[in-house]
């Protein structure tokens, strides 16, 4: 059974609050439907983390639109690999956003609204560093204690 769009974007924001508390660390999800950030994570004294999570039931590619490159932002693209099962933990990949432009195709303007979108397709990133690759978050992060 494939799991229909919304239930993706919701199991993905999900799947990365849990890995993020795995981490210790403080997070909290956004409220909206049209956001770019899905989740905020604390840093004491300092300004938050920022994570837009992209999810997928299948092998990508993830639509996206222009990304913020602030420093502290970060992308996070979950693949179901085509299974709804609870027992098959996702496939994902975390990437700054200040680093995202390598993967993304050039953005278009698609025919049905003036929205401009990009795309990131497993294939671009699948053999990167970027696979399951939280340190980066936590490492953004610092100590939580």
């Amino acid at each position: 059974m494939a799991l229909k769009p919304y239930q993706t974007a919701m199991a993905a924001e999900y799947f990365v609050m849990s890995a993020l508390y795995r981490l210790g660390l403080d997070a909290s999800l956004t409220l909206g439907n049209r956001k770019q950030i899905d989740i905020v994570v604390e840093r004491p004294g300092r300004i938050p983390i920022t994570i837009d999570v992209k999810g997928v039931y299948g092998k990508g590619p993830w639509l996206l639109t222009e990304a913020d490159p602030a420093p502290g932002h970060f992308l996070v693209f979950v693949s179901f690999e085509g299974t709804a099962a609870a027992s098959t933990s996702p496939t994902s990949f975390i990437i700054p956003a200040q680093e995202l432009t390598q993967f993304l195709k050039p953005i278009t303007k698609w025919s049905t609204g003036k929205t401009k979108y990009s795309d990131v397709s497993y294939a671009r990133i699948r053999d990167s560093n970027y696979r399951e690759a939280w340190h980066l978050i936590r490492d953004a992060v610092g100590d939580p204690s």
